[in-house]
């Protein structure tokens, strides 16, 4: 063997080495995102405070992440569980304004209209996260075969 055609091959088998570790780098980064995607979605609990629920959503959506489909499936999962919440939320308040209202007594249709158009959107709003949410548990299932 030439002396020149073994310091190619050596520089041929480094720079192999070289690739090969960046692409083991990049499969374990996106390994890494995946997980932690899926540990962030997994802490979401439907029967926490909203103060704790409206956290864990938080805590999802300021995860960092660089993978195309891990950032679509976190967006899917936020729309389901933020719009789950903003109308719990809503229905909360509007069953409040119905006790302050039996409460002191009044009757007023402008603001028995208010609570009804807020219940009105309440539902419809929990409908559309509702319909949102079997798409998050999808793409968590698969995150969750990925790891």
């Amino acid at each position: 063997m030439k002396p020149t055609n073994y310091r190619a091959r050596a520089r041929f088998v480094a720079a192999l080495i070289l690739l090969s570790a960046c692409a083991c780098g990049g499969q374990n980064s996106e390994r890494e995102e995946a997980q932690e995607l899926l540990t962030r979605i997994s802490k979401l609990d439907l029967n926490a405070s909203f103060e704790l629920r409206g956290q864990q959503i938080e805590a999802l959506r300021a995860l960092k992440l660089t993978v195309p489909a891990l950032h679509e499936a976190r967006e899917r999962c936020l729309q389901a569980h933020a719009g789950l919440l903003a109308a719990e939320r809503q229905q909360a308040d509007s069953r409040a304004r119905i006790e302050r209202a039996e409460a002191e007594g009044r009757r007023e249709q402008a603001e028995l209209d208010a609570i009804a158009k807020g219940l009105a959107d309440a539902a419809r709003a929990l409908q559309r996260a509702q319909k949102a949410l079997p798409e998050c548990e999808k793409r968590a299932r698969e995150l969750a075969l990925v790891r």
